[in-house]
């Protein structure tokens, strides 16, 4: 019984360790820039936001390399225009027009 009790507290702390350096050896990754933290590294910029009504918006939204117009309201959301790059003057292609 003590051998059984000794294994499984000799199996628990190697886990641990491995839990542990593997944690480590990813925050060295991404220092590094090896890969892209899932929190951290932010796809999604809210630009501007203006009101139209009691419970009507549009918010100009920047995703990854494209800027999208959105109306939002009681009823619901609308993606209205989506630009191909980050500046909205230039080649705007209407997508679901609200």
């Amino acid at each position: 019984m003590a051998e059984l009790l000794l294994r499984a507290i000799a199996a628990l702390t190697v886990v641990s360790g491995l839990i542990y350096l593997s944690g480590h050896l990813l925050k060295k990754a991404q220092a590094a820039g090896l890969i892209r933290a899932a929190a951290g590294g932010r796809r999604i910029k809210s630009l501007e936001t203006a009101r139209l009504g009691p419970d009507s918006y549009i918010h100009l939204v920047q995703v990854d390399d494209r800027t999208v117009l959105v109306a939002t309201s009681r009823g619901g959301v609308a993606v209205s225009v989506v630009w191909a790059d980050a500046a909205p003057d230039s080649d705007a292609r209407e997508v679901n027009a609200s």
